[in-house]
């Protein structure tokens, strides 16, 4: 009998042993040597093992790549590491955030990560989550495209909200329901990347330290950043792009713990709508106190703030198409109008280059100095030498280098400056101080594209030993980049050859159209980092008598104008932060573009306030009858209407029972004749102001309540 026990005993143990095992070995089967290829039906593979679905790939850690577009959430766990390597697919979310990050992740490649789910998001990176994400498109449209309470680096991808009701990103807590409140890292990184849409394409939350060196920021509904905590700006573009928004940077203050409302501003390029809106927005509900502090950057737009902001901004530097003065502090510091630009500089620090026909600066009765021009006393111009392209002039303090220039039978021109030239150019630069290092490369004929090549050498030269802007001068514009946009080209350019290209892409009787790149072996440079770089073009002779703006175009064909002046030789400059495509055009063409983009975007948003639906509720109390209603999200309004009636089907008439304050309000308390045992019909709509016409959402579900 002992004998026998000990037998079972064993069979026993041993298919325990058995079973504890077959779910290592079913997991092992998934994960297969695969040569790829048509046959392949895996979803992720790490190195040469393929993997049957993205989940058990993430399961396994490591450097992932996706073999095919796929359909789910997954969760990487704290302690685990993995790379994605998104290889041209794409990750939907199923019915969670489509990634929630708990350990080490690394996105890398072209492909996008999606989340339709509501309320939910592409990346939501927890309080232990480390994430970089470098490439792919992040998309969403019901809530944040990114929630971070961790710590993120964006080093290239592209964030994208199509939902105007939610933020792009959310960095921090949005109330402090959320958990790990108050203690977690909430720390984000912007290195560079293209971000756009949302209420707030970024939104810098409760505890939330934002860092952005670089990257291109657009909107429409709402400011580029929003920031509650800590936030500071180093470089990037921000445009904003619809006279709607409330500004390109807000600031708002609650607490000094977890919104303190610390921005700081050192550099980048702002542009508020049409380069004369509002440049700073504040956060609804804002308490007074804070901080917004500019020491650089270039800003086309109003810099004035109302009673309603936390604080008033202290500017100690930066260039501004509006006047700083009553932000800049009355000692230390200096303010120069050049042309239609206010710069503001640290006492002491040089003055900048003028303005072409001025040499002198005067203090007005306001402070700010102002150019005139002062005929100098003549100096000789040296001869040069036969043989030497690189002349400097005392008397202007320039240093004029005439490079060969040949053009192909495309149109385009190009030269190149060789390492005898460019050492000249520096050292005549240093020798003579000049305040302008001039490149002509215009030729005998009419180009209609022009690539100009400098070592990058030569550039870096040019920012360490002089304090010289750098002119351009070709068939197709003359650029002229100050010093601060050299030393973003200087930055972006270590080694290598840097690229001046300028193309005329469009041209006829009522347009000239531009498209401007500095190439480096680094990539484009598409910001100056608070830098300013004037473009000059030679108007069409049907435009020399018209009036004409310049607009900036955007990669959605949107018109932004620009600030620019029409000269007295038949042509015309204009200023901007960044290089792109620029129109110079008839008032009456850009006006007309302008305003059928914003018929079309009124249209949508009629459409899309139409569309919108609402459902009500109701309870009652001793006296009184409280409605609540719920709207879709998607399109916001400017109040509620409330009807009511003792009829299910009639009776609500044509006036508003109740009207809301605000189209934030979603409960009203009816206590105004209210009858014991009545039963009350009510039913909800929202309106908003569009192009000066009143709008209607759809009516809500009807809320029935009979009085107490």
């Amino acid at each position: 009998m002992k004998t026998k026990m000990k037998k079972t005993a064993v069979v026993l143990m041993s298919l325990i042993m058995v079973m504890c095992y077959m779910p290592m070995m079913a997991f092992a089967e998934t994960a297969t040597d695969c040569d790829g290829g048509s046959g392949c039906s895996h979803e992720a593979a790490i190195g040469t093992t393929h993997y049957d679905t993205l989940s058990e790939a993430v399961l396994a850690g490591g450097e992932i790549v996706l073999l095919k577009d796929v359909t789910k959430d997954i969760t990487i766990e704290e302690g685990k590491t993995v790379t994605i390597d998104l290889a041209g697919h794409n990750i939907t979310g199923s019915s969670n955030h489509t990634i929630i990050n708990r350990g080490t992740l690394t996105v890398n490649g072209t492909g996008s990560i999606i989340n339709n789910v509501a309320g939910k998001a592409a990346v939501f990176n927890d309080k232990a989550g480390v994430a970089t994400l470098n490439g792919g498109k992040f998309t969403g449209n019901t809530w944040y495209v990114i929630k971070n309470i961790g710590t993120m680096t964006i080093n290239g991808a592209t964030i994208q909200q199509d939902h105007s009701g939610s933020s792009g990103i959310d960095n921090g807590f949005a109330n402090s329901g959320e958990t790990y409140y108050g203690n977690a890292p909430c720390k984000l990184t912007i290195l560079t990347g293209t971000l756009s849409g949302g209420m707030n394409t970024v939104k810098n939350d409760d505890y939330g330290i934002l860092i952005v060196e670089d990257g291109c920021f657009s909107n429409t509904s709402g400011p580029t950043i929003l920031n509650w905590n800590t936030a500071s700006i180093k470089g990037g573009t921000f445009t904003i792009s619809d006279e709607n928004a409330s500004g390109v940077l807000a600031n708002g203050y609650l607490d000094e713990t977890a919104d303190n409302g610390q921005f700081t501003i050192s550099g980048g390029a702002f542009t508020a709508y049409n380069g004369t809106g509002n440049l700073f927005a504040f956060g609804v509900g804002t308490k007074k106190g804070g901080k917004l502090e500019i020491s650089g950057g270039n800003f086309a737009g109003s810099v004035a703030v109302n009673d309603e902001y936390p604080c008033n901004p202290t500017i100690t530097g930066g260039t501004f198409s509006s006047n700083p003065t009553d932000y800049v502090p009355t000692e230390g510091y200096a303010k120069y109008l050049k042309g239609n630009e206010y710069i503001v500089l640290a006492e002491g620090e040089p003055a900048p280059s003028h303005s072409s026909g001025m040499n002198t600066w005067t203090k007005d009765a306001d402070g700010v100095y102002v150019e005139s021009s002062v005929a100098p006393t003549p100096t000789p111009t040296p001869t040069p030498t036969p043989d030497d392209n690189v002349t400097s002039n005392p008397g202007d303090k320039t240093t004029t280098a005439d490079v060969e220039t040949s053009t192909g039978t495309d149109g385009k021109a190009t030269a190149t400056v060789d390492k005898a030239t460019a050492d000249k150019i520096v050292d005549k630069a240093v020798e003579n101080k000049s305040e302008q290092v001039i490149v002509d490369a215009t030729t005998k004929g009419d180009a209609n594209a022009a690539e100009i090549n400098l070592p990058a050498e030569t550039v870096k030269d040019i920012v360490e030993k002089t304090e010289a802007n750098v002119v351009v001068k070709t068939d197709v514009a003359e650029v002229v980049l100050d010093q601060k946009a050299v030393e973003a080209v200087a930055e972006k350019a270590t080694t290598g050859t840097v690229s001046v290209v300028v193309e005329k892409v469009k041209e006829d009787d009522s347009q000239v159209q531009v498209e401007l790149k500095v190439v480096t072996d680094n990539g484009n440079v598409t910001d100056f980092k608070g830098g300013s770089v004037k473009v000059t073009v030679a108007l069409p002779a049907a435009l020399k008598d018209k009036e004409v703006v310049c607009v900036y175009i955007d990669e959605k064909g949107n018109y932004t104008k620009v600030s620019g002046v029409k000269n007295a030789d038949g042509t015309y400059t204009f200023t901007t932060g960044h290089f792109s495509t620029y129109a110079v055009m008839t008032a009456e063409e850009a006006d007309k573009v302008i305003r059928e983009q914003e018929k079309a975007k009124n249209d949508r948003l009629k459409a899309g306030v139409k569309a919108t639906t609402l459902k009500a509720s109701s309870t009652a109390k001793k006296g009184s009858i409280t409605i609540k209603w719920k709207k879709s999200y998607g399109y916001k309004v400017d109040y509620f209407q409330v009807f009511r009636s003792t009829k299910k089907n009639s009776g609500y008439g044509t006036k508003a029972f109740y009207t809301t304050k605000s189209g934030t309000q979603k409960t009203y308390k009816n206590t105004k004749q209210v009858k014991k045992g009545t039963r009350y019909y009510y039913k909800v709509r929202g309106v908003r102001m569009i192009d000066g016409e009143k709008v209607f959402t759809k009516w809500s579900s009807k809320a029935i309540r009979t009085a107490k």
